[in-house]
């Protein structure tokens, strides 16, 4: 067979590459007709050393959840529920030439976080009840959820609105040789709706997460849409924890090392804001490029 010339290997490599970028077109584009997100245990960023990527603060970097995580091997406790509140942000489609949708998810969960302080092992049982806001070029929707990992997400009958106040509630009921038994509770208090349901699930408890994610499809991290409080002139998301009781010895006091950011593959960012006077509560804030300060709550 004839061998290439110069010329022509450089025209066959510029066909291949247009052929590979042609395809990340496609993938994009099934990226953004996602019907239904699915929310997945946390990916870390890491250094060129293969450390955890921080920030200042010496947060965790993660390119799909950020918010304030308590972990087993920190606190060397298991953990039995977990509940809290937050405002449903309103989310607005920000305009990129790369996507035509984004996506956030709230949520309230148990377990799928790292298992060592380096995240060498993710933990794979994940329990998450929340709300997702998503925005693209044609709308935004609002809807609730629960997911318990591998099992894929499920819609929970309640109309959400912007500017919902929402309160969950994660509780282990019983845990025996046939399993644990799970009750997750939701109530939209502006709608006047509430939503409860027992399942058998096997969590490793090995943590208790506050998040704002950026959900997921097949073709891998969705990006994160632009979110804001109603009312505010920030990007910021005050996800207002009523309580941070999450383990059986009583209250939880969080820390703002125990915080994540999020980076993801698209640009967008999302920060913590330090944990508020009351030890209660937090913001998340949104950016695009560059991470965004973040005051806490009443301040």
């Amino acid at each position: 067979m004839k061998s290439l010339s110069r010329v022509e290997k450089i025209i066959f490599r510029a066909l291949v590459i247009a052929l590979l970028t042609i395809g990340s077109w496609n993938n994009v584009l099934r990226f953004e007709e996602t019907a239904s997100p699915r929310h997945y245990s946390i990916q870390v960023l890491r250094r060129m050393d293969g450390r955890v990527a921080r920030s200042l603060l010496n947060q965790m970097a993660s390119t799909n959840w950020s918010g304030y995580v308590a972990a087993s091997f920190r606190t060397g406790q298991t953990y039995t529920s977990a509940q809290g509140s937050w405002v449903v942000p309103t989310v607005t489609y920000f305009p990129n030439s790369r996507f035509s949708a984004e996506y956030s998810s709230s949520w309230v969960g148990i377990g799928g976080f790292c298992e060592d302080t380096n995240c060498t092992v993710v933990d794979n049982s994940l329990l998450q009840l929340g709300t997702e806001q998503d925005a693209s070029s044609s709308g935004t929707r609002y809807y609730a959820w629960y997911e318990a990992l591998p099992s894929p997400t499920k819609k929970i009958a309640m109309t959400i609105s912007p500017g919902d106040t929402i309160s969950v509630s994660l509780q282990l009921i019983s845990a025996g040789k046939k399993g644990q038994s799970w009750t997750l509770r939701m109530e939209d208090t502006t709608g006047a709706q509430t939503w409860s349901t027992t399942l058998n699930y096997k969590s490793s408890q090995l943590s208790a997460e506050w998040i704002e994610e950026a959900p997921s499809s097949s073709g891998g991290i969705l990006p994160l849409a632009e979110y804001s409080s109603t009312g505010s002139p920030a990007p910021a998301f005050d996800f207002g924890l009523t309580d941070f009781s999450t383990t059986s010895s009583g209250s939880l006091s969080l820390t703002t090392s125990e915080g994540l950011v999020m980076s993801d593959p698209w640009g967008q960012t999302s920060n913590p804001s330090s944990i508020d006077i009351d030890r209660d509560g937090f913001n998340t804030c949104w950016g695009d490029a560059v991470t965004q300060p973040c005051s806490p709550p009443g301040s």
